[in-house]
C-alpha cells in the first residue's frame, strides 16, 4: 500500500508528462529509502536488502554500502544476486542512514 501511495504521489507532482524513467527512478528511490527504514537488522555490512526484503519493482535491486565505499561493499555476499545475475540492470545504494549515494 505504501508503494502504491508513493508512486501516486510522484505521478501527481510529475504531471504525467510521459517522463516515465523519471518516475521510474524516484519510486525505486523511495522504495529503497522505506526498506532501509524498515530494515531492523545491522545494516553495517552493507546487505542488499531487495534480496530479503518485498521487492516489487522489477529491473531494480536497493543496497546498503557505505560512502565513501569500503571493502566490505565490494563483496558479493553484501552485493545484490540478481544484479549480479542480470536479473536486474539498475540498483538504488544508500547509506546506512538511508541517505541515497547513487542511483544507476
Amino acid at each position: 500500500m505504501k508503494k502504491i501511495l508513493i508512486l501516486v504521489a510522484i505521478l501527481l507532482v510529475s504531471g504525467c508528462t510521459g517522463q516515465g524513467n523519471d518516475v521510474e527512478i524516484e519510486l525505486a528511490k523511495q522504495s529503497c529509502i522505506s526498506l532501509c527504514e524498515e530494515y531492523s537488522e545491522d545494516k553495517t555490512a552493507g546487505p542488499c536488502l531487495s534480496d530479503v526484503m518485498e521487492w516489487e519493482i522489477d529491473n531494480w535491486v536497493c543496497d546498503i554500502a557505505h560512502d565513501p565505499r569500503e571493502p566490505v561493499d565490494d563483496q558479493l555476499a553484501n552485493q545484490c544476486a540478481a544484479y549480479h545475475d542480470g536479473k536486474a540492470s539498475h540498483f538504488v545504494e544508500v547509506e546506512e542512514d538511508c541517505k541515497v549515494i547513487q542511483v544507476r
